[in-house]
């Protein structure tokens, strides 16, 4: 069995998703659904029944409550008619084997006359045009955001019509109004005789443009071709400003070491000092030079002392 997370068509009537919703909110709390969007349900519902009732099965419970939304893929590019999967066929009836009366019970705004009137003491025949008119009074509040029929008696009043979806919705096309008066028929007579023949009424309204679904996609196409654009263009060098300029780092590495010998200094001599007094012969003495413990380097010349003048006495 398919898990449709996405809700059911009630649910989405009860969500706002306009910018009118959100300053406006209806008094019945159904917000009406643009044309574009009421006609891909209606076209998709009218799909389900002529596919079941080729089969020869009625539903007999059509409303929002029992239409599922099936959660689509890739948002940015899907349109903005939900895809709708129609459930609960628990009052379903096969036509094929006749019986007196209906068995359950379907929620009374969206019967129809017939199938209202229909038990075990008073048999109505009931056929697939049921489904038509239940189809209808949930196109009905598709548009408009209210019920045609607001309890059973006017159900079941035949004098009793609802106002034109044009008179509370002026924007609806007329040829959708008359298809949708046409499916709220009391007599059956007066209804399509089929699915297939009230979708063909359906295929011929004008389909406006569907400006969300077109803005959507425009604005998608232009994203993925501004990547694929800087993906491909090399972006032209900037300067960076002074003060994100890179520091100059200072190469703390340790010198190489030269073969080249180092030169030794070459020994000084303290001059004489002159005095009144004789001066005594000096002699030469040798004063060791302190020498530090030396790291192994190729073979040097030993330092020779340096002199001094010593006065003799």
């Amino acid at each position: 069995m398919e898990y449709i997370p996405g809700g059911s068509l009630l649910q989405y009537l009860n969500r706002p998703t306009d910018v009118t919703h959100l300053l406006r909110q209806p008094p019945t709390g159904i917000y009406p659904r643009s044309l574009v969007q009421v006609l891909g349900i209606a076209e998709q519902l009218l799909e389900a029944l002529q596919h079941i009732h080729d089969r020869h099965v009625v539903n007999l419970d059509i409303k929002p409550g029992n239409i599922l939304i099936r959660r689509q893929s890739l948002g940015f590019w899907r349109s903005s008619v939900p895809q709708i999967v129609l459930v609960d066929f628990g009052i379903s009836r096969d036509l094929r084997y006749p019986r007196a009366g209906v068995s359950g019970y379907a929620t009374v705004e969206y019967m129809s006359p017939e199938q209202a009137t229909s038990h075990s003491t008073n048999p109505v025949p009931i056929d697939i045009r049921s489904d038509i008119f239940s189809l209808g009074v949930t196109l009905y509040e598709l548009l408009t955001g209210q019920l045609p029929f607001g309890n059973l008696g006017e159900t079941l009043d035949m004098d009793f019509s609802p106002p034109p979806p044009r008179s509370i919705r002026p924007s609806v096309p007329p040829e959708l109004e008359a298809l949708i008066m046409r499916a709220l028929a009391k007599d059956p007579r007066y209804r399509f005789s089929s699915a297939a023949e009230m979708r063909a009424a359906i295929s011929r309204v004008q389909k406006p443009v569907d400006w969300s679904m077109t803005l959507r996609r425009a604005f998608s196409i232009a994203a993925l071709a501004s990547g694929i654009y800087l993906g491909f263009v090399a972006p032209p060098h900037i300067p960076l400003p002074p003060w994100k300029t890179p520091t100059p780092v200072v190469s703390t590495a340790m010198p190489t070491r030269s073969n080249t010998p180092t030169p030794i200094p070459s020994p000084t001599c303290t001059p004489t000092v002159k005095s009144e007094s004789p001066t005594p012969t000096t002699r030469l003495t040798s004063t060791p030079r302190p020498t530090s413990t030396p790291t192994p380097r190729p073979p040097t010349a030993t330092p020779t002392a340096t002199p001094t003048m010593t006065p003799r006495r």
